[in-house]
């Protein structure tokens, strides 16, 4: 349905196209069918904008650590269990560096209650045959109660970096960096982070990168927690107000583009991005 959606909008003659989405399983370098979907179409002369993803708070990496030989990943010092703090359910999703097409390490994803009641797990096969990638993932509604996810090694020759995400949940150890997902990750997307209206700072759960081949991502943000025609009621100082999030940061660089190409028609995509980057204020270190 995505390519499909693309193909319309590539027939309609587009310029630019405004995503506001982000999928949490892949390898985040860039590779995936939906990243490499955003390439062909800027190989086309389309500015692809896509917002960064909401998961700098939802995201855990760590490489896989077992200090007392249980099998069981430790997220911290003698912790083998991660909290995940929520409202009413959780999506978890738990990626590894590995052939992503042929995978051969096998680890297994579990959930658990305070009690430490097994309520599901994701245990798929990672043999090393066409067809098996490095992820496992699973649903549970949790009616607001706190759980835990625990990872465990089934069949493995060596450690790995684990990239686990939350969706309707933030973690209890948080990795703000390599949170951008797929097709942010794309190479040539400009991918677009939040920042707070009121003061540009930015907004606390805006993912960062780098993607997981080093490169820059995002390399722009926008306003979010905004009162516009589609959404409103965005109260001040409140970054969870209004229109939110990367979803609403990401249109904002959509339509600067549009301004910039209605003035400049004749500036070819690149010449576009390069426009906005050059108007850009540097809220931090230089670059």
């Amino acid at each position: 349905a995505f390519g499909e959606a693309v193909d319309w909008l590539e027939a309609q003659e587009v310029h630019i196209i405004s995503h506001s989405a982000n999928g949490y399983a892949g390898p985040f370098d860039g590779s995936r069918f939906d990243s490499q979907r955003v390439d062909s179409a800027s190989a086309r002369g389309i500015l692809w904008v896509n917002s960064a993803g909401n998961e700098a708070l939802s995201h855990y990496r760590g490489t896989f650590t077992d200090e007392d030989g249980d099998g069981l990943h430790e997220f911290a010092p003698g912790e083998e269990s991660l909290a995940l703090y929520n409202n009413e359910y959780v999506q978890v999703i738990l990626n590894w560096d590995d052939d992503w097409d042929q995978a051969t390490q096998d680890y297994e994803l579990f959930l658990y209650d305070a009690a430490g009641n097994e309520l599901a797990s994701s245990q798929d096969t990672q043999a090393g045959e066409a067809g098996q990638e490095p992820v496992e993932g699973l649903w549970y509604e949790t009616g607001g109660e706190t759980v835990y996810a625990v990872v465990k090694a089934y069949e493995v020759d060596r450690a790995v970096t684990l990239d686990l995400f939350l969706g309707g949940a933030e973690v209890a150890y948080p990795s703000p960096d390599h949170s951008v997902c797929s097709p942010a990750d794309a190479v040539s997307s400009l991918t677009v982070g939040a920042v707070n209206w009121w003061d540009d700072s930015l907004a606390s759960y805006s993912s960062q990168g780098p993607t997981a081949d080093g490169r820059l991502k995002p390399e722009i943000s926008a306003p979010t927690s905004v009162s516009g025609a589609s959404y409103g009621n965005a109260a001040a100082n409140d970054e969870y107000a209004g229109f939110n999030g990367t979803s609403a940061a990401c249109p904002h660089i959509a339509g600067a583009a549009a301004l910039v190409w209605q003035a400049h028609p004749e500036f070819s995509r690149q010449e576009v991005v390069d426009s906005l980057l050059a108007d850009v204020v540097d809220l931090g270190a230089s670059g």
